[in-house]
């Protein structure tokens, strides 16, 4: 599958996180509970949510560290293991994947082949936004890297 990376130009948000850790083989598994678990509290609390559900991962030797929730339209208070967060603002490189989650490393690839065919830096933790619910056929990913502003 070709991909097209498109720079866009993110306002900083607002989001209502679980941090967790887990295996790779449980990745699926621990993301539907965060997700279930940060739905109850914006229910219960009022809290407005602003956009899709998003997860962060970060490889750590045999687990898998997990930034996951959404994101919502103030700061929301800590309650039980749901806590404040952000996603950064400024220029992102962005690729739509549309198809298997499974295969959505292909796009990672393709957003790291066009950062170093455009001399462009990583400034953060990239993320994944969840454009469709996962019964929806065929599901469709925004993988999102934060730049260092271009020179």
């Amino acid at each position: 599958m070709g991909y097209d990376i498109e720079v866009r130009l993110l306002e900083r948000q607002h989001t209502a996180v679980v941090r967790a850790k887990c295996r790779r083989d449980e990745i699926a598994d621990t993301l539907g509970g965060i997700f279930s678990e940060v739905w109850s509290l914006i229910g219960a609390t009022g809290a407005q949510p602003a956009g899709v559900a998003f997860a962060r991962y970060t490889p750590e030797a045999a687990d898998i560290a997990i930034e996951a929730g959404f994101t919502v339209a103030a700061p929301v208070a800590r309650a039980g293991r749901v806590e404040p967060g952000e996603l950064p603002g400024g220029e992102a490189a962005v690729c739509l994947h549309i198809g298997a989650y499974e295969e959505v490393a292909a796009a990672y690839a393709a957003v790291q082949t066009w950062m170093k065919e455009h001399q462009r830096v990583l400034s953060g933790a990239p993320w994944e936004a969840y454009l469709t619910p996962p019964e929806e056929q065929p599901p469709r990913t925004e993988v999102v890297f934060p730049l260092l502003a271009a020179n």
